[in-house]
């Protein structure tokens, strides 16, 4: 019998593996989750609606993708090999002109598969003779499925609506601001108590006024106040989409970290302090908090993380903030894969001890990782379908797609109140190193 060293694969195999990321389209339709009056038209056989299976229901509780009804906020023009040769035109328009006549539709955005994609449909006159009116806003979210991921079709989306949306004529207000690139993949309590995090941040601690977020799970006319703000608050992912409002709008912009962690956060508050006028400000807010969040951890540091070994898999984006905020409690993110097929291009903060991050990996070489997680570190973070099977205790599910853990209350994880929140959830897989007696 032949043994192989822990952590190898038989070369033969790795071509069965798959890049660890989620499609260009679950990025598209996490975007329209998060706006509730969008339709979203897909130039894709029907197996393109299974997609909203796995957000409706599962991850969020709270979707309104799918209808009883049958009025679903994502149809397919059940494009298939006899009718796509010819562009399936005759299918696009029915079911935009669905759409385009539907009164409880507010706009209508519309992509497709690669295979529609390649053959050059001509989307924007097929929309010209679907909508005869010319009455509902159309986005074009031209499909880049062989180029993106996931990540890249959530930004996509914001940018096609930031290039696409009617923005009203009306003077901007100093005291204004939005936010724009945040990424809320479901409407549930988790990202809506995130959302009102941030309006404390803004309101409570530097005296502005957070009039729209982009995306926060409001309908389509919400998003058009972004026309009233003298600031745009960029986030990272999000700066094509701001520069381009920057520009529609003739407001100010400030590209700021994701306050996702205590240090994260004191560095979101300078940012739009120091853009805003308001550092003073922003000091007072900063150590009021922290006198307020450090008592609450420092007993968990000492009892539960101080020594821990994470590791992280999942969105890019929130792999700064684990790193700072492992080494906040005396723990260390040892390793983090970004769940993309492109160079996330993170910027990690000075950390005294390095987290070792990996993307493009196959769910062979994740299978791997997993198994010397489960040997040599104590956590592992990552979303329900890259759990470790069997699930270990010591695992933390986060991100999308989350199916065994749903936040029915508030339950932050960006800002003061979701650092605390967060290190509490972290708290309850980690053992007390005190409580057990051998």
């Amino acid at each position: 019998m032949t043994v192989r060293p822990h952590g190898t694969i038989p070369e033969e195999l790795r071509k069965y593996g798959k890049i660890c990321t989620f499609p260009f389209l679950h990025g598209v339709y996490l975007a329209v989750n998060a706006i509730t009056d969008l339709y979203l038209l897909v130039d894709a056989p029907n197996c393109s609606g299974f997609k909203s299976e796995q957000i409706f229901g599962t991850h969020d509780l709270n979707s309104t993708l799918l209808d009883v009804e049958g009025r679903h906020r994502i149809v397919n023009t059940g494009s298939h090999v006899a009718n796509i040769a010819d562009g399936n035109h005759e299918g696009f328009i029915g079911a935009y002109r669905k759409y385009a006549e539907a009164d409880f539709v507010k706009a209508v955005a519309y992509t497709s598969f690669p295979m529609a994609a390649i053959i050059g449909t001509p989307y924007d006159l097929l929309v010209e003779d679907a909508d005869t009116r010319g009455v509902k806003p159309s986005i074009p979210i031209p499909g880049r499925s062989l180029a993106l991921d996931w990540d890249g079709g959530y930004m996509d989306a914001l940018k096609w609506i930031a290039r696409k949306i009617d923005l009203p004529d009306v003077p901007r207000e100093k005291n204004k601001v939005a936010v724009i690139g945040y990424f809320m993949d479901r409407n549930e309590e988790d990202h809506r108590a995130n959302l009102k995090e941030l309006k404390r941040l803004l309101e409570d601690g530097l005296g502005l006024e957070l009039v729209v977020t982009w995306l926060s799970g409001t309908g389509w006319d919400e998003l058009a106040r972004v026309a009233e703000c003298d600031t745009l608050i960029s986030l990272p992912g999000a700066r094509a989409a701001s520069r381009r409002l920057m520009r529609r709008v003739g407001a100010n912009l400030v590209e700021v970290d994701l306050p996702f962690g205590l240090e994260a956060t004191n560095r979101f508050l300078r940012q739009v302090a120091e853009a805003t006028g308001r550092q003073e400000r922003a000091e007072a807010f900063i150590a009021a908090e922290a006198r307020a969040l450090l008592p609450k951890i420092k007993w968990l540091a000492l009892k539960r993380f101080l020594g821990s070994r994470w590791t992280y898999a999942g969105h890019p984006l929130y792999i700064p903030g684990f790193a700072e905020l492992a080494e906040l409690v005396g723990a260390h993110l040892v390793s983090a894969i970004a769940w993309t097929s492109c160079d996330p291009q993170l910027e990690l903060p000075p950390l005294r001890r390095p987290t070792a991050v990996r993307f493009d990996v196959d769910t062979l070489t994740y299978s791997e990782h997993l198994v010397a997680a489960q040997r040599d570190l104590d956590l592992i973070i990552a979303p329900a379908e890259h759990a470790p099977v069997p699930r270990w205790p010591s695992f933390l599910e986060f991100g999308f797609p989350s199916w065994g853990h749903h936040a029915l209350f508030d339950e932050p994880f960006v800002g003061y109140r979701g650092t605390a929140c967060l290190l509490g959830r972290i708290a309850d897989r980690l053992e007390d190193k005190n409580y057990f007696i051998d």
